[in-house]
């Protein structure tokens, strides 16, 4: 079994990287047959392919029946299309998706629909009448066991909570923020990793890494709504991962990972932050929390525990896979000179909407020239 990967995005994508690129990597590392066929550059995201020719798409891949095609977050006609061509020839069609979306897109040609969230799976479900599987998110960095021990720092005042999200969870730190301008609480310091133009540290993701991992405690707010309580846990595993014990909203996900008290705590109301903040300053409590939810994410959440699922998936199957390092195939797939043009075309378009066309050339130059970690990424 070869499996095909269509990726919306670059690698800064985080639903591209932790959903493809990282699970391709560490397949191909096994000795398994995985290769990109769509890996867009680095800033560009796209929702539909690049190419107005599926059937050449279709004889370039060369994928047979038995093998799988992973679509991540794309909903085009182009893209339907193409499912529609590999699935009438016994290709078998996954669709990745990590949000609600009103666009049902390659739902009615995929046989399974890839969810990172049982709350996500059970929407797409009830609205495409689609078979689903949830595949959660591998963490993307994990502090070693051994590094615990000194990880929580002997201070009950002057601590760090760190917070990573994007522009559109901003508000959500509002309670927050409210309870740290209350004098008992005036000694914490909130750092913010994001995308908004207010926060103390422009996103990336090692800034993210590294401030969870220098930071004494993490949050993770949430909102009610439906988009908010079908989001994956990622944001909560990652701390975790990184030995910052958690504060988090409560959405479905969350619940099923976090136990108040035990890994972490739950904060919604003004009160409850006051209470959980109260009894993290203690570096005991810090460590305890931040101890048990380490080894569940060691267990359950690492690129070697959910890489498996994938294969899985793939296969249409629960069981285990064994590689075949003489059929590994390329990395990617290289597509005829006309398409390569008409993508290339299409990315240049997607950059010049964010002012970027000098960027655009450039990945074309090193893209042809000199070659990168994908046919455009740098």
């Amino acid at each position: 079994m070869r499996i095909f990967w269509f990726l919306c995005g670059g690698w800064q994508a985080a639903s591209s990287r932790i959903h493809g690129y990282r699970v391709h990597d560490f397949l191909r590392r096994g000795g398994y047959a995985s290769s990109l066929a769509l890996a867009p550059p680095l800033w560009a995201q796209v929702d539909d392919l690049p190419w107005s020719d599926v059937k050449a798409v279709r004889a370039a891949l060369k994928a047979d029946a038995g093998d799988a095609v992973i679509f991540e977050n794309l909903r085009g006609e182009r893209a339907i299309a193409l499912g529609r061509l590999l699935r009438d020839s016994g290709v078998r069609v996954l669709l990745s998706e990590c949000d609600v979306q009103q666009d049902l897109g390659l739902a009615e040609v995929s046989d399974e629909i890839i969810c990172a969230s049982e709350a996500l799976a059970e929407d797409w479900r009830s609205r495409t009448g689609s078979r689903t599987r949830v595949i959660e998110d591998p963490v993307e960095s994990i502090l070693p066991p051994e590094a615990l021990s000194n990880r929580t720092r002997p201070l009950d005042r002057g601590l760090t909570i760190g917070w990573v999200g994007n522009y559109s969870h901003w508000a959500t730190l509002d309670t927050l923020r409210s309870v740290l301008r209350r004098p008992e609480f005036s000694d914490f310091r909130l750092i913010t990793v994001s995308d908004h133009e207010k926060a103390d540290v422009v996103w990336s993701v090692h800034r993210a890494q590294a401030t969870l991992a220098m930071c004494d405690l993490a949050v993770v707010p949430t909102t009610t709504t439906t988009y908010a309580r079908a989001k994956s846990t990622n944001r909560v595993t990652q701390a975790m991962a990184l030995g910052a014990p958690v504060i988090a909203g409560r959405i479905p996900s969350y619940e099923g990972l976090v136990q108040h008290g035990v890994n972490g705590f739950f904060a919604e109301t003004a009160d409850e932050w006051e209470r959980a903040l109260r009894l993290l300053r203690s570096p005991t409590c810090r460590h305890l929390l931040a101890t048990a939810a380490h080894a569940i994410v060691s267990e359950r959440f690492t690129i070697s525990a959910i890489a498996p699922k994938w294969l899985a998936a793939a296969s249409g199957c629960e069981t285990s896979l064994r590689p075949d390092t003489l059929t590994v195939g390329p990395s990617f797939i290289r597509m005829p000179r006309a398409l390569l043009a008409e993508e290339l075309w299409t990315y240049a378009r997607v950059l010049k909407r964010f002012g970027r066309v000098g960027r655009g050339l450039l990945y074309a130059i090193r893209s042809t020239v000199i070659g990168g970690r994908t046919r455009f990424n740098m």
